[in-house]
């Protein structure tokens, strides 16, 4: 073999090798919706709170543990949630074909996935009884999420996604009751990008969060307020911060004019999120 026959075995190799890679990532490495393995695995994420009002602190939480999460190898098993230092509930998955087909919840309640090829359809939740509770529906247009709807006996609410590149830019209520709800994006990797869980999906920030490819750093409408920043570990972040303040107005009762008189608060909030990884 000469000089050129061999540079150009070399190339076809290297050629091959690329070709071989990208089928093992789109293929066999990617299933799709409902199969979770993020490049960094979250261990466990801690929360931090201090809420003061004109000048004076109202409450203060020490850093305790919000979340942990169990892992075996590559998948996801479980994740504990919990209210100050107690547990809250647990959230148990099992997989076939690697993707999540159902997940426990504490106190017996059962999530159910559907899916439609590597997209996920619907999510549906029974309570121990094996009554109907929830459905989470979604529609996709191409390889995106573009529309999800909440139905439960108290109705359905449906959301259109508009999308910014690789973020939903905005959720736009599609029964004109509520505000459109914006977002803002840093350019850092989101490490809950596709963790498609019902317990993650019961409000709106929390789908903004599962289909993003970045970290929100601003939300805005539909009741909702908040600024964040980051630090961050390389390009995924390991705190969020997030400051809100805001005046509200109370009445209290003067006994000697027998009447309510406005008296206007100020309102600061601090809330820190710490995530540690595998």
């Amino acid at each position: 073999m000469n000089m050129a026959e061999s540079i150009e075995t070399k190339r076809n190799f290297q050629l091959w090798k690329c070709v071989l890679y990208l089928m093992l990532t789109v293929t066999g490495c990617n299933p799709g919706e409902g199969g979770f393995r993020p490049d960094r695995q979250v261990e466990a994420i801690y929360e931090e709170a201090v809420i003061i009002e004109d000048g004076d602190t109202l409450s203060t939480q020490p850093r305790v543990l919000a979340e942990r999460w169990n892992w075996d190898g590559r998948e996801l098993k479980s994740i504990d949630y919990y209210n100050g230092s107690a547990l809250e509930v647990s959230e148990v998955m099992r997989y076939e074909d690697r993707r999540i087909v159902s997940a426990g919840l504490s106190g017996g309640f059962t999530e159910v996935y559907h899916y439609g090829g590597d997209k996920l359809d619907s999510i549906t939740v029974y309570d121990a009884g094996g009554r109907w509770v929830e459905s989470v529906c979604f529609q996709h247009s191409k390889v995106r999420v573009k529309r999800v709807s909440w139905n439960s006996p108290a109705g359905v609410k449906t959301y259109k996604l508009s999308w910014q590149g690789e973020n939903p830019g905005s959720l736009l209520p599609e029964d004109g009751a509520e505000d459109t709800i914006e977002f803002s994006y840093d350019n850092r990797e989101n490490p809950v990008l596709g963790l498609m869980t019902w317990w993650r999906l019961r409000d709106e920030q929390g789908l903004a969060e599962a289909v993003s490819r970045n970290n929100c750093i601003k939300i805005r409408g539909g009741g909702l307020q908040a600024d964040y920043s980051y630090e961050y570990d390389g390009d995924y972040p390991v705190s969020r911060t997030m400051v809100r303040e805001y005046d509200y107005t109370e009445y209290v009762w003067d006994p000697v004019a027998r009447c309510n008189r406005e008296r206007v608060r100020h309102r600061y909030e601090k809330q820190v999120w710490t995530i540690a990884y595998l």
